[in-house]
């Protein structure tokens, strides 16, 4: 799926009472420049995942393969940790100054992230130094996707119609499957062209020069949006000093900020541990080869992809509680099989993945209208942003960490039900969502 098609889904979205005169030209717009800036950043961020085995071979001692990926995934989460640092700063920039602004830094950034990357020097030419130019790269990588999740989330679904937010709004997380995908492809494409010997020298850079290109295209389209109409009606009517306040949302929107948090745990951990965990530890232990784990990740996310708009088009049918809680909680339910199943016949990864990426891409498509209705404009991006990307930092960045380490202790069995009682935690959180179907924004 393409740019084009982001669009022509966008075109389902017609003009709805309330939601203010909107050419279907600049929807489609809207849709695509929020689509495309994730699409770039979510490219980075998931190169790092996927790419993880040959980053740990290069940055870390020679030694024990397994420790040296349990130190990738470490520097991964340290990405993660960071990200609640950036939604504050960009909800509160976002909320204050605009949408518009805050889309172009927190992709500049990423770019910038990824370019650092991709010419961190080897552990033998540089010593300790490259883990820490990594390590680096990797806070503002999540500097740039703490921002990135409210203030692009919140400029599409703002520029959408009531009657199809859900819908519209599904595109945000389309990206991210698009932006996974496309590495996921570079990957596949990587180890059918390279030689092992070349893919571990400098076949893995190769993906993130491409993602630091990527960033300059999706900065050129930014910097060309308009500001979200909703916001410039919210600016005129409030001072700039009640707009993005941390004190107004802690106040007055703390129960919606919990839900959000426990909500959040399902999207996150799970792609993550599809995506990241389950191909890394796989390929680690020798029981796959990476062709067959880029191959698997890559239908996987085709799936996912694919699933979310019927997720988005759903809730706009029977509300984003009933969609995103029934989700996580049978996700939850079928985690520890399909876990076990794929550890015991790694054989299986492809069709298992498959089923599990249609899961989350069922329980991922409602998140942006969902999350976005729960907060008024004027806090819209800080109130979304902060306990999202906490909950991320939490749990998200430290789940590829855990699985590792457990699976070094022979305790596979525990992680899984963690991630089970989590996400089953995470679905019934949904239900106290307040629900926004089919009314205006406030």
């Amino acid at each position: 799926m393409d740019n084009t098609a982001t669009a022509a889904g966008a075109d389902r979205a017609v003009q709805e009472p309330g939601d203010g005169e909107r050419r279907p030209s600049t929807l489609n717009h809207s849709v695509m420049v929020g689509a495309v800036g994730n699409f770039v950043e979510c490219f980075d961020w998931f190169a790092y995942a996927l790419f993880a085995s040959y980053i740990s071979r290069q940055v870390f001692p020679a030694g024990d393969p397994l420790a040296g990926l349990l130190s990738t995934f470490a520097i991964f989460a340290v990405g993660f940790f960071v990200r609640p640092v950036g939604s504050f700063i960009f909800g509160i920039y976002t909320d204050r100054h605009g949408r518009k602004n805050a889309l172009a830094a927190t992709i500049f950034l990423m770019a910038a992230g990824s370019l650092m990357i991709a010419v961190v020097p080897t552990f033998a030419q540089a010593g300790w130094l490259s883990p820490a130019m990594l390590i680096a790269a990797r806070l503002l990588q999540g500097l740039a996707m703490g921002g990135e999740t409210s203030a692009g989330g919140s400029y599409i679904v703002e520029a959408s119609p009531a009657r199809h937010r859900g819908f519209s709004g599904s595109f945000f997380y389309i990206s991210v499957g698009l932006g996974t995908l496309s590495a996921s492809l570079a990957g596949s494409l990587l180890t059918q062209l390279l030689t092992p010997a070349q893919m571990e020298s400098v076949g893995w850079r190769l993906v993130f020069v491409l993602g630091a290109a990527l960033g300059l295209f999706g900065l050129y389209m930014r910097r060309s949006a308009a500001e979200s109409e909703l916001f410039l009606q919210v600016a005129k009517t409030t001072r700039k000093k009640d707009r993005g306040s941390l004190r107004v949302v802690a106040a007055e929107y703390w129960p919606s900020m919990l839900r959000l948090f426990l909500v959040a745990i399902g999207p996150t951990m799970a792609l993550y541990i599809w995506v990241g965990y389950v191909p890394n530890i796989l390929r680690a232990k020798g029981l796959v080869s990476a062709a067959t784990t880029f191959s698997a990740s890559t239908l996987g996310l085709i799936v996912y992809t694919l699933c979310m708009p019927i997720s988005g088009a759903l809730s706009d049918r029977i509300g984003r509680r009933l969609v995103l809680g029934v989700s996580w909680l049978v996700f939850a339910a079928l985690l520890a099989p399909m876990m076990r199943y794929v550890m015991a016949d790694a054989g299986s990864l492809p069709w298992v993945t498959c089923a599990a990426m249609a899961l989350i891409g069922l329980g991922s498509g409602a998140v942006a209208a969902g999350f976005a209705e729960q907060f008024p404009t004027r806090v819209r991006a800080i109130g979304w942003g902060a306990p999202y990307n906490i909950s991320i930092a939490v749990f998200g960045g430290t789940a590829p960490y855990l699985g590792s380490w457990f699976a070094s202790k022979g305790w596979p069995d525990l992680f899984n039900g963690y991630i089970a009682v989590l996400c089953a935690l995470s679905g019934l959180a949904a239900f106290g969502l307040r629900d926004l179907r089919g009314k205006p924004l406030d």
